[in-house]
């Protein structure tokens, strides 16, 4: 049957030398496969490559049989048009950064969540909108994990030690993956801010890479297989 879906592009790998697969995330069916025949070919019709930048918002019309894990894209075009995702070079390299991280951890979720859809659309939108940029790929990987029930919890009696582990406050350090001040305090700062209030955050590069590594590892605590996106090497150097 043919449906009508919005979806963000995850990734696309290549498939023949005039094909691709790419890899979309939807509202409606969560994560889905979808074949591109020909869209490597400049004489093919409307459909460009340059359609599935990643975490493109795009409206797609899809040949969908229930049951199958590749389905097949019949046309495509943007929903929302980013002004400066693609364009601005640090913002770029932290889509590419994100759309790695997304793709790899929604790699089995296949089944509505519209919650988190809503919630990746008006992440990127606001981000393609700010140009207070520096602290948004923090913020965003923290916020993700609420919709993986994976959310560090800060309700509990504070104390000077943070264990990753367990995502919780405990009363002595850590033998390892755990926070103390001041690391702790700015992860405590940036669990209470929203995206609008992000500029607030008084936070240099060391600290920016110091709270990346620390969420990173405590992906990798959490979600069974994760691996760091060769792409986190691109951020290096960016926000200073």
């Amino acid at each position: 049957m043919t449906v009508n879906l919005r979806l963000l592009v995850l990734g696309t790998t290549k498939y023949s030398d005039s094909s691709l697969i790419l890899h979309g995330y939807t509202p409606e069916l969560g994560r889905i496969t979808l074949m591109l025949k020909g869209v490597r070919n400049a004489k093919r019709g409307s459909i460009r490559t340059a359609l599935f930048q990643p975490l493109n918002h795009l409206e797609a019309v899809v040949d969908y049989k229930p049951n199958r894990g590749m389905h097949y894209l019949k046309e495509a075009k943007v929903y929302s048009v980013y002004k400066t995702l693609h364009q601005d070079i640090s913002k770029s390299s932290v889509i590419l950064f994100l759309s790695d991280i997304l793709n790899q951890v929604l790699r089995e979720e296949q089944q509505e969540n519209e919650p988190l859809f809503h919630f990746l659309v008006h992440a990127l939108d606001w981000f393609d909108c700010t140009d207070k940029s520096a602290n948004f790929h923090l913020k965003f990987l923290m916020e993700f994990t609420k919709f993986l029930g994976l959310y560090p919890n800060f309700s509990g009696t504070k104390t000077d030690f943070f264990d990753l582990a367990s995502g919780s406050y405990v009363s002595q350090e850590p033998y390892e993956n755990g926070l103390i001040a001041p690391l702790l305090n700015h992860w405590e700062s940036l669990d209470a801010c929203s995206f609008e209030s992000l500029e607030k955050l008084q936070l240099n590069q060391q600290i920016r890479q110091q709270l990346l590594s620390q969420i990173i590892v405590y992906y990798r605590l959490h979600i069974q297989q994760f691996k760091e996106p060769k792409s986190l090497a691109v951020l290096h150097g960016l926000f200073n």
